[in-house]
């Protein structure tokens, strides 16, 4: 069987995985080969990049081969790196949420406690 359809076939296993969508992989090795020449996975190593990737967020993938090409211009990423880089993008969304929410809970205590002063100046 031709490398190629090969590496297609196990691309399309992904839909059996949970958590990892084989359009978002898809997309994402596809991008990485326009950039990079020299990147041409062999079907052992998608093996590898879908195992790697099975239990990360497929939303980040894209995001992530983006963020690979600006910071890495000159070698392709092997499945390790790249999931770090998914990794590091999810970390950094989780912070935001996590500031988001901490930021939504202060504004609501104080304002929590302006409404216990205000009663207890009127009582």
């Amino acid at each position: 069987m031709d490398d190629l359809v090969e590496v297609q076939s196990q691309i399309e296993r992904l839909n059996d995985l949970p958590g990892v969508s084989s359009l978002a992989m898809n997309s994402a090795i596809v991008l990485l080969r326009g950039w990079y020449q020299n990147f041409k996975p062999t079907p052992e190593d998608m093996k590898t990049w879908i195992y790697l990737m099975r239990d990360l967020d497929p939303e980040l993938f894209i995001p992530a081969a983006e963020e690979w090409g600006r910071t890495q211009p000159d070698w392709s990423p092997t499945a390790p790196q790249f999931r770090q880089v998914v990794e590091r993008l999810d970390a950094e969304r989780q912070r935001v949420l996590r500031r988001a929410v901490n930021v939504e809970r202060l504004e609501s205590s104080k304002l929590a406690d302006r409404r216990i002063r205000i009663r207890t100046r009127h009582s």
